[in-house]
């Protein structure tokens, strides 16, 4: 190859030149002469230059079609995946996290997300909501059972309050009939009450005070209760004096709490805040409080609004009439009413330092103007649970003090466990008054399970001693014959009302068991009407075998239904 000579810009044994003609990639003539070894170079420079933008071109092309077949692939799958759910977006956007279709993918994943959750919150809700209202049924059911069991080991009085308290429970058939029962026996129930108590009267007449005082509680119209009020004297002069220093927490708590401020009024109505924050902000701000207070004509708020325009966040209310400032509240508010930690005054009358919810106090100190100072908890504006409540001595009243406080130096001192006011355990501690009220509720179940115990030997015996009976019902329904835990039981006789009379056998106060039930042709209906039985004359007879008051099977005696 002669200088002249083009030589191959790829390389001879890639050479793509013709063997006459225009080589296809570096576009020279291959049967080219150029006039001199520059003429060669320059066509070869430019050959070059030419070979690499073709190179480039086709790079480009090919990565453009790379592109567009990317996003042909990208729109056939955005056309499946917007017609599916989360999770066909969820794998859209894993393999084409920067298409122009993945920002709504984004948003409708998002939406599809919200949704789902919306669903899953309303889902949530409905099954709370039944599992709440089945708790509460459930619920009802159990306290109508603990309520008829207990009800069962009393009288006519606790039937009846079990029958008011659960009127539609599976146990009012039942409570009625026992009421009608009860109401037989009270005859006999009558006599032995009159040997009890002159059993009980013997026993403890000579007995302790203690004993005596349970004998006028038991027997409170018994011909020796003036005898009985004689002996105890100190004892019933000491019950006499036991109005608990709680009528006084009850006066000052009600007139003079409650009278500076109420929760309950009508709709609020704009406040205009304290001179301080008007200064501070430089113009008024218009903010409501539900607390209501009255005989106030101007009460001012210093503080926040939230959203609703109720006052919110720490601040000071001051409420007045005319000159005369009747209240003065420093500390949280929420939503218009005293909540959270705070001070109230009353000036001349009172200071509470504590917690307020929805604008009662509920844990703190008070102190009065007369000395008189209270620390402990508080509901619906009463003492309640275990505080420590003093008063002077100047204030101390025997009549109306409870007798279970101490002295110390000019004070009284009640501590113990309050409930509506009212000091009904004195205890120097919480923890000694859980005790002591665990130990008198043990005492009252067991005094409850002994009564119980002597009711059931009572009735065993009326039992043992009477077999048979006769009770009547006040619709004039009547039953004769033999009877257990005051319900027909055994063979006996029963004419309804309406003249239905069945003889035979009854278990637990249903006919059980073989016997002949005659219904008139008048009151004859589909609801006797078993198919079993035959007319004679103007009567339905159905004779055979009987299982919760349904006839079951015609027989003409017993042995003929057990074979």
């Amino acid at each position: 190859m002669t200088d002249k000579t083009i030589p191959c810009l790829i390389g001879e044994s890639a050479c793509s030149r013709l063997a006459n003609g225009i080589c296809p990639k570096c576009g020279l003539d291959s049967n080219g002469v150029f006039p001199s070894i520059q003429d060669r170079d320059e066509a070869l420079e430019a050959a070059r230059v030419r070979y690499s933008a073709a190179q480039r071109n086709e790079e480009v092309r090919k990565q453009a079609e790379k592109e567009r077949q990317q996003r042909e692939t990208a729109k056939a799958a955005w056309q499946l995946a917007r017609t599916g759910g989360a999770a066909a977006l969820e794998a859209f956007l894993s393999q084409y996290p920067d298409s122009t279709y993945s920002d709504e993918a984004r948003r409708r994943l998002q939406e599809l997300r919200k949704e789902q959750a919306e669903k899953e919150r309303a889902e949530a809700q409905r099954n709370e909501e039944a599992r709440r209202q089945a708790q509460q049924e459930r619920q009802q059911r159990e306290a109508a059972k603990t309520a008829w069991q207990l009800a069962q080991a009393g009288g006519i009085v606790a039937m009846e309050s079990f029958l008011a308290q659960h009127p539609d429970s599976e146990y009012v058939s039942e409570a009625r009939q026992r009421i009608q029962e009860l109401q037989e026996v009270e005859n006999l129930q009558e006599l032995q009450k009159k040997q009890e108590e002159e059993a009980s009267w013997l026993s403890a007449k000579d007995a302790s005070a203690n004993q005596l005082e349970t004998f006028l509680l038991q027997h409170p119209e018994s011909g020796h209760t003036k005898e009985a009020r004689l002996r105890p004297k100190k004892i019933r002069r000491k019950k006499k004096i036991r109005a608990a220093a709680s009528a006084l927490a009850i006066i000052f708590i009600i007139l003079i709490f409650r009278s500076g401020c109420s929760n309950k009024s009508p709709p609020p109505s704009p406040l205009a805040p304290a001179p301080s924050q008007r200064e501070k902000s430089g113009q008024a701000k218009e903010c409501k409080l539900q607390q209501r207070f009255q005989d106030a004509d101007n009460v001012k708020w210093s503080g926040e609004c939230n959203s609703g325009g109720f006052a919110q966040g720490h601040g000071i209310v001051q409420a007045s009439r005319g000159k005369h400032i009747l209240l003065r509240y420093e500390g949280e508010l929420s939503n218009g009413y005293f909540h959270g930690k705070g001070v109230l005054i009353r000036p001349a009358k009172l200071r509470f330092e504590g917690d307020f919810q929805d604008g009662e106090p509920t844990k703190g100190i008070m102190e009065t103007s007369d000395g008189m100072r209270y620390e402990g908890n508080f509901q619906d504006g009463l003492f309640q649970g275990f505080a420590i409540f003093s008063i002077p001595r100047e204030f101390y009243d025997k009549e109306k003090t409870s007798s279970k406080g101490i002295w110390k130096g000019n004070f009284y001192i009640e501590q113990g466990v309050f409930e509506k006011g009212k000091l009904i355990h004195s205890c120097p501690s919480k923890p000694a008054c859980d005790r002591q009220i665990e130990e008198e509720k043990e005492l009252q179940r067991q005094k409850a399970e002994q009564e119980k115990q002597a009711k059931e030997r009572q009735q065993v015996q009326r039992e043992a001693k009477e077999p048979q009976a006769i009770l009547t019902w006040p619709d004039g329904a009547r039953y004769e014959g033999e009877y257990r835990n005051r319900m027909p039981h055994g063979k006996g006789i029963y004419t309804s009302a309406k003249g239905i009379r069945y003889q035979g056998d009854f278990h637990d106060g249903e006919m059980h068991g073989f016997g002949v039930r005659t219904i008139p042709r008048a009151v004859y209906s589909a609801t006797y009407k078993s198919g079993k039985g035959e007319w004679k004359g103007d009567f339905y007879i159905e004779q055979g075998l009987f299982e919760s008051n349904k006839h079951i099977r015609q027989c003409s005696s017993k042995a003929a239904c057990e074979s």
